[in-house]
């Protein structure tokens, strides 16, 4: 079990487990005026329960999951929350997903990284991290359905994915506005970039790095404890 400040997530059931680079996600996404959010591929519930934290007892989230035993742990993480009210998990492809009320505030996605790259043997760990299931221009095309016109993807991705996904999202008019270049620590290269879209160019996107340790010793930067003190318990 994986024990945050105001929840907890069995995940014995999922392939994608609880992850430093989610928990930066949902941290980082800028959630201020978003009242609807959708989670597409929630895994063990992570970042559908951190935007039910970050968020108004009104705002509504829901998430989807494909795989069957994860959509079940993250109900079952969501019912022993305290945000069971807020949130809605749907088990589901996105491709086939049509909720009641098109046009979400904010999406939220960890997609699969890897495509062209061979799978494991393990078919649910195959579905989390390879995109068989889920083209990187599905999911783009996804979110243009799914996302209000004045709404916000935010996204995780290795390096050369999140280039290739700027291309693919383009497509479908949604262009980066902000980004987030994560690194173990500042002698390290950047190893996932955090990224949000929106539809059309923006003049000002902005960029920043975040490092996870300090170079000198392993201890988390102030930086990083900052932006997940509401979160983890050490802090």
């Amino acid at each position: 079990m994986f024990r945050f400040k105001q929840f907890a997530l069995q995940q014995d059931r999922c392939a994608m487990k609880v992850c430093t680079d989610a928990c930066v996600l949902g941290a980082w996404a800028n959630l201020s005026r978003a009242r609807s959010i959708l989670d597409i591929g929630t895994g063990t519930g992570l970042l559908a329960l951190m935007a039910a934290q970050r968020t108004a007892s009104t705002s509504e989230i829901e998430a989807i999951e494909i795989e069957r035993l994860a959509f079940e742990q993250a109900t079952e993480n969501v019912g022993n929350s305290p945000f069971g009210a807020k949130i809605k998990i749907h088990n589901a492809a996105v491709q086939d997903f049509a909720p009641q009320h098109a046009g979400f505030d904010y999406v939220v996605c960890n997609p699969p990284f890897y495509e062209n790259q061979l799978p494991t043997a393990n078919a649910a760990a195959n579905q989390a991290h390879h995109s068989a299931s889920l083209k990187h221009h599905e999911l783009a095309e996804a979110v243009a359905r799914l996302l209000n016109p004045n709404g916000t993807l935010g996204v995780l991705l290795p390096p050369a994915q999140s280039e290739a996904f700027e291309l693919k999202a383009a497509r479908v008019g949604l262009h980066p506005k902000r980004a987030l270049f994560l690194k173990h620590n500042a002698s390290k290269p950047v190893f996932r970039v955090l990224s949000e879209y929106c539809f059309g160019k923006t003049l000002e996107k902005t960029a920043e790095t975040l490092d996870i340790y300090n170079t000198e010793h392993p201890d988390y930067t102030p930086a990083f404890r900052l932006l997940l003190k509401d979160f983890y318990l050490i802090f």
